[in-house]
């Protein structure tokens, strides 16, 4: 499991729950919070890798037998949320200078953060300046 990826593994299918000659395994997968966009691998058995995933974000997966009539039923969800990755640039950055030496610096949270945001780096010409007093106000 990575950022960008995760790996499907299951129990293959008895031959008594396979309602015929088994030919493969679909595995759907979507961001839980959007289900009704279900993406889908073919594979002939387990682990099927997911890729080019959305970091730090929760999937649903299930995995369904084939057989040459079609696709059988679903299993059940599975959830499982993908690694954190480096968060996108602030937002709505501003500067203003409040006297010679002092300047007041804002902005928002990412548009993706990717993960827990911990804390904000301010580098001034390549340079990290020190922050005497840092306020976090979300509106």
């Amino acid at each position: 499991m990575t950022a960008h990826s995760l790996l499907v593994s299951w129990e293959a299918l008895s031959p008594t729950h396979a309602r015929g000659h088994l030919t493969g395994y679909r595995v759907l997968y979507a961001p839980a919070d959007r289900v009704s966009e279900l993406s889908g691998e073919t594979s002939l058995a387990a682990p099927v890798p997911l890729r080019g995933l959305r970091p730090y974000t929760n999937y649903s997966v299930q995995v369904a037998g084939l057989t040459k009539v079609g696709e059988g039923p679903a299993s059940e969800p599975h959830f499982c949320t993908t690694e954190e990755d480096v968060p996108g640039p602030p937002a709505g950055v501003k500067v203003a200078v409040v006297r010679s030496g002092t300047v007041v610096v804002s902005w928002l949270p990412p548009v993706s953060s990717n993960g827990r945001l911990l804390t904000y780096f301010i580098t001034l010409r390549g340079r990290e300046v020190k922050v005497r007093k840092c306020v976090e106000r979300w509106m």
